[in-house]
């Protein structure tokens, strides 16, 4: 397990989490992999992909600061990882990815990431994992500003336990053409015995610009972006009610509903599909998930705890397509469809420990009426075997469900899909040495199968349960205070993940089908060594420190249409790139100040593939710096 937020073992062993086993319970005794994230890490990231990508065993997916940004864990895609806001689901039901671009680091507590299959606790879309972001409750005012016209100011402030609110905005201007930023979030909460109620609003307009072009220059780009005036708007809204009650002493029992409404607007110009006119497409999309938990826990004798739990979940999109000719403002085209489902869960946990072995049981049960009903398993154990080593090992069956752009999309879309199912396994060792430090070290595997893959069918494109992937590798990680005043955090991961895809190898012109090959691929965009130095130094007022990452090679996968109606495929590579930053601070009472510069050696590498083999893909942005203040209210 890579165990983050060390300030001392003791620290360590106390340290509580919440997201592993829906359920508070000291790290030291949990199972599965669980990297913890806190303010320290949080306050030098350039956004909380960049953070989250320096944690062993994740991958961060990102298209700019501000734009969509994912999670990968452990060698499995972004549409594997749930992704909650204080514990509620803010997957999109449209695409199935998680979105972490719109919560502000500055208003985040701290973030939990389960890399494991924990489907058993969650249902859907935990196949590779969970990340959990908790939003602050203290009291703290934070402003800064920085080079490419940053600026940011966020508080938050709370009084006592009954109400609390916290909120703020960031400007960017962008590193390319079409590339700024403005993002807004604002959130709060009033709790009187027992009942609660919050509410969370966030919303960003950003430009979207593509990759950079290659030697071509589209007609509504220029050199350093594909697209200069596609545009994105999104809103969010996340109010939920709570309620907790204790019947008896040594039962609980929590409720909480939930609405997670989602606003997207996108604009976009073109002309491939009409060369007489150019085109502007606006896309419109309205996506609610309305859900509702209960949940019963009971302290039993002999230390064993137990869980029971039923969800409800409705889901529903609304879209809206409009191409109108820029030119005349005429109306070319219009098409709307609207598609709602519900789903219900039941799920149980148990823990049982004996001395100094804890043993976890999960199992989950979906019905849900698009497809067959699910079944989620999981086990693990974490045995202290002495004072100073741990062992821990952990089993489980996940699944994703199909998406209502791969069931419902017009003319493509195909209702008789069934949910991707995963299987993951890992066994790992904790050491605790002296000076406070510890090792971890973790071996995991990972499979993924009838994974979705849109493929050609005729003159149109509709996905199918035809792919595949494979992960297995290993994590190590060395952390810890040495003294109180030297800082180490050190990882490293090996992958091996692997995509075996069905694509379309011919085309066959009198039947007008497509005949189809294996390919036994490394998955795009994941590397298989990846590697995370940060060192810090506090000299009574003063703190210093460097972070540097490293990603491997990378690679993707076009397809080439020059000798149709064979088709054939390039590969496309990314070199191992490189990121460093440094940071400086002085606290005085109450008040910080800090200075931090992203990008160092202002390296643009590409850090995503882009839409064609000729492109330059999307660059890591160049050297930045920000001065902040900050103050405990």
């Amino acid at each position: 397990m890579l165990l983050l937020i060390l300030a001392s073992q003791i620290f360590w062993i106390d340290e509580i989490v919440v997201t592993a086993t829906r359920y508070p319970d000291p790290l030291l005794r949990i199972p599965v992999s669980v990297a913890l994230i806190g303010s320290e890490e949080l306050n030098i990231g350039f956004d909380l992909n960049d953070v989250l990508s320096s944690v062993a065993g994740i991958q961060g997916y990102t298209y700019g600061y501000g734009s969509l940004n994912t999670i990968g864990i452990r060698g499995l895609p972004s549409d594997e990882t749930l992704v909650l806001l204080d514990g509620l689901p803010v997957n999109s039901i449209a695409t199935g990815v998680g979105d972490v671009s719109f919560v502000p680091t500055e208003l985040i507590k701290r973030v939990e990431v389960v890399k494991g299959p924990v489907s058993s606790l969650y249902g859907g879309n935990a196949v590779g994992g969970v990340v959990n972001i908790e939003l602050r409750r203290d009291n703290f005012f934070k402003t800064g500003i920085g080079n490419q016209g940053y600026w940011g100011l966020h508080t938050s402030g709370s009084f006592g336990e009954v109400f609390h609110i916290l909120g703020g905005g960031t400007h960017w201007d962008g590193d390319r053409t079409n590339d700024d930023l403005n993002r807004y979030f604002l959130a709060g909460g009033i709790k009187l015995k027992g009942i609660g109620l919050e509410l969370r609003y966030s919303e960003k307009s950003f430009g979207v610009p593509g990759p950079v072009p290659g030697d071509y220059i589209p007609e509504f780009g220029d050199s350093t972006a594909t697209a200069i005036g596609d545009r994105e708007f999104d809103q969010r809204i996340i109010p939920n009610l709570s309620w907790t009650i204790r019947p008896a002493e040594r039962i609980v029992i929590k409720n909480k509903t939930y609405l997670n409404y989602c606003r997207i607007d996108f604009r976009s110009y073109y002309r491939s599909c009409y060369p007489s006119f150019p085109a502007l497409e606006h896309d419109y999309y309205r996506m609610a998930n309305l859900g509702n938990e209960l949940e019963t826990r009971w302290d039993l004798p002999f230390d064993n705890r137990l869980g029971i739990g039923i969800t409800y979940d409705y889901d529903s999109l609304d879209t809206e397509s409009r191409i109108e000719n820029d030119s005349t403002k005429e109306l070319v085209s219009e098409d709307k469809w609207h598609k709602g489902n519900h789903r219900f869960g039941v799920f149980i946990e148990d823990r049982q420990t004996v001395s100094n072995l804890d043993l976890f049981l999960a199992l989950r049960y979906d019905w849900d009426r698009r497809f067959p009903s699910q079944f989620s398993p999981s086990a693990g154990l974490s045995l202290l075997l002495t004072d100073w080593i741990r062992l821990r090992s952990h089993w489980g069956i996940a699944y994703r469900r199909p998406t209502f752009n791969d069931l419902y999309w017009p003319n493509g879309g195909n209702p008789d899909l069934v949910p991707e199912h995963g299987i993951g396994s890992e066994a790992g060792i904790d050491l605790f040495l002296p000076s406070d430090l510890i090792i971890s070290l973790s071996g995991f595997y990972r499979r993924v199968t009838d994974k979705i893959a849109w493929v050609p069918t005729g003159n149109l494109w509709s996905p199918e349960n035809i792919n595949r992937v494979e992960s297995y590798g290993g994590e190590v990680e060395l952390r810890g205070k040495i003294f109180d005043l030297l800082s180490l955090d050190l990882n490293y991961t090996y992958l091996d993940p692997k995509s075996i895809n069905q694509k379309p190898v011919y085309y066959d012109t009198t039947t007008k089908t497509y005949r189809f090959e294996d390919f036994d691929w490394p998955l795009i965009n994941t590397p298989k060594h990846s590697a995370s130095l940060r060192v810090s130094i506090d000299l009574l007022l003063i703190r210093a420190g460097i972070s540097y990452r490293y990603t491997g090679r990378r690679y993707c996968f076009y397809p080439d249409y020059s000798q149709f109606p064979e088709i054939t495929y390039q590969e496309k590579s990314i070199a191992p790139s490189a990121k460093t930053d440094l940071f400086l601070s002085l606290t005085a009472g109450n008040f910080t100040i800090s200075f931090i510069v992203f990008n160092l050696t202002d390296r643009t590498d590409p850090i995503q593939f882009g839409n064609t083999i000729d492109d330059h893909d999307y660059p890591q942005a160049g050297r930045s710096f920000r001065f902040e203040l900050s103050q405990k209210l």
